[in-house]
């Protein structure tokens, strides 16, 4: 069973390479042992796992990821918007992120980007979020 996001772009016929995530671990066991072929993606969508991941962490993945971006490709992440980083209910914290933080993370990066960033808003009968969006696209 895919997510909302994998069957729309398998809805689209895009070819997909998709594994399902659920932490922090996942992710960085998915990076290291699936994912080593550099220039291979043309998108990578990684909507709200991203924010699992801790500052040093996030780093390493973001630049992990446009390793494998061919030229022109796109990285899409998500996060809930703000300054603080939260735990969840299960201990586990939460980034949080802003035009700021994103901008101090993206300028130690060894590679061309151009990068752009939008607010939405997501409300829930008990809260009203608000996510900040990242599209970074490689282009060397």
């Amino acid at each position: 069973m895919h997510s909302p996001d994998a069957q729309y772009f398998l809805d689209k016929d895009y070819q997909l390479d998709y594994r399902p995530i659920a932490n922090a671990q996942d992710l960085l066991r998915l990076s290291n042992d699936f994912m080593q072929e550099e220039k291979k993606y043309e998108g990578i969508w990684a909507r709200e796992v991203l924010r699992f991941l801790d500052y040093d962490q996030l780093y390493r993945i973001i630049s992990h990821y446009l390793s494998l971006l061919k030229s022109y490709g796109t990285l899409f992440c998500s996060f809930r918007y703000g300054q603080s980083n939260k735990r969840s209910q299960d201990g586990m914290v939460l980034l949080d992120m802003t035009e700021g933080k994103l901008k101090q993370l993206l300028v130690k990066l060894d590679y061309d980007i151009h990068f752009k960033h939008w607010l939405n808003r997501y409300e829930t009968p008990n809260e009203i979020q608000n996510w900040f969006n990242v599209q970074i696209t490689k282009l060397d």
